[in-house]
């Protein structure tokens, strides 16, 4: 069995940032990227609003409007958006 390098410890917490960056994205679609980071400080996990941002734009997220029409398209419906989130759609 290969020995774990420092690169791939690093990597292991990337994805569990980049998982959480997501999932808050998902959880607080209205959430700008500062907001976004401060919450996940809040759970310790420390990135800027400029990495939620690089996250967001590699999964096509890094607008409001876009994050909601993921849900949107991921629920088949707005059932799961809140009447502000649906009328940020309209």
């Amino acid at each position: 069995m290969k020995p774990r390098t420092q690169a791939d410890r690093r990597g292991r917490g990337r994805t569990k940032i980049e998982d959480a960056v997501l999932r808050h994205a998902r959880e607080h679609p209205q959430d700008g990227q500062a907001a976004a980071a401060r919450a996940l400080a809040r759970s310790g996990l420390g990135i800027s609003p400029a990495g939620v941002r690089y996250i967001w734009r590699r999964h096509g997220l890094e607008t409001t409007f876009k994050r909601l029409c993921a849900i949107d398209l991921a629920a088949g419906g707005a059932a799961q958006l809140s009447a502000a989130q649906r009328e940020v759609l309209r």
